[in-house]
């Protein structure tokens, strides 16, 4: 389960990317890129942890996996 005070950043089926808290249920913004996603995770928590969805196979992880 995600925490409340985290934000999350995971990509879309349509390409975009969805910022949101652990336990919400609506975006806190939507996003084209990811870049802009971070951007905007921190002007609105700049102290808040931020987890990233992971977009490509790595040898430190693979799709779907987070990172902080």
């Amino acid at each position: 389960m995600a925490n409340a005070d985290h934000l999350y950043l995971e990509r879309l089926g349509n390409g975009q990317y969805d910022l949101r808290w652990g336990n919400a249920k609506r975006a806190s913004a939507i996003t084209s890129t990811q870049g802009q996603g971070i951007a905007r995770a921190q002007q609105i928590a700049p102290n808040a942890p931020l987890h990233i969805e992971r977009q490509r196979t790595t040898k430190h992880g693979k799709p779907d996996q987070w990172r902080s």
